[in-house]
């Protein structure tokens, strides 16, 4: 920002990332509500009907799995070692709606560890099926 004025470009620059940020397009960058770049992004997968599942390269432990629910703002976190919700369920979240995201968790729970492990350098050990969960 030249003379400390906010610019055109600036303005037009904050709107796209709202817009990748809300309307799930996978990049490689994080974004917050106001359009501020929060993390890289370490991979994401779509999945239909349910939402975005996404493993942050610079997250914490314990190993997990960030769930945004198509159509929201929730960000849900899973464990990737045992499936389970590592947060209260917001309101607005049915039980249908998180055994949906919990079986999803575990039919892709190999690649969201391979994931986990290529960012963070841990290895995973998850449920190896939806009974586990």
């Amino acid at each position: 920002m030249e003379g400390g004025w906010l610019k055109r470009a600036h303005v037009e620059a904050r709107l796209h990332n709202i817009a990748v940020r809300d309307f799930g397009e996978v990049g490689p960058s994080g974004y917050d509500d106001e359009g501020f770049m929060t993390s890289l992004v370490a991979d994401s997968l779509r999945v239909e009907r349910i939402g975005k599942f996404i493993v942050y390269s610079n997250d914490h432990d314990p190993p997990h799995v960030h769930v945004r629910p198509f159509g929201t703002t929730i960000d849900l976190r899973f464990s990737l070692n045992t499936g389970e919700l590592l947060d209260e369920a917001p309101r607005g979240i049915a039980s249908k709606q998180l055994k949906s995201m919990k079986a999803a968790l575990i039919e892709n729970q190999v690649q969201f560890g391979r994931w986990w492990e290529k960012a963070h350098g841990d290895v995973v050990v998850a449920p190896t099926n939806a009974s586990d969960v």
